[in-house]
């Protein structure tokens, strides 16, 4: 089974049923069907799960140029479970703005 932390959105779960373990992304899961314990759980995976806002050395994260892009991203990684393309995330301790691997459909 690959690593559920390889993306941003990827979550390990077990199925008692089948005595098999999953790793699963929220389009895979039918929230529909689903508890409201667990819509509530996969939501707050989902925050938690957010990359750190963008940062410099002498501005603060929401005063950050890409501030407003990463927002927009929490946005859509929190409908989707999948951190945009292209979408601005974290900083390299070079300083450097990079992009994490985004798991493309």
């Amino acid at each position: 089974m690959r690593n559920p932390h390889t993306f941003p959105g990827r979550i390990a779960v077990f199925c008692p049923h089948n005595d098999q373990s999953y790793n699963v992304s929220l389009a895979d899961l039918e929230l529909n069907e689903c508890s409201a314990e667990t819509r509530i759980w996969v939501a707050g995976y989902l925050v938690g799960n957010e990359p750190d806002p963008p940062e410099g050395e002498d501005v603060p994260p929401d005063e950050h140029p890409n501030y407003g892009r990463w927002r927009e991203a929490c946005e859509e990684f929190r409908k989707t479970g999948f951190w945009p393309y292209g979408a601005p995330s974290f900083r390299t301790s070079e300083g450097f703005e990079e992009e994490l691997p985004t798991e493309r459909n």
